[in-house]
């Protein structure tokens, strides 16, 4: 589903902007 495309890419780019930035 469209939704699901959606929330993929979204955890994609959190995981790719917390491992550039590490809390």
């Amino acid at each position: 589903m469209e939704v699901n495309a959606s929330n993929q890419i979204l955890v994609l780019r959190v995981n790719q902007l917390q491992r550039k930035e590490p809390s």
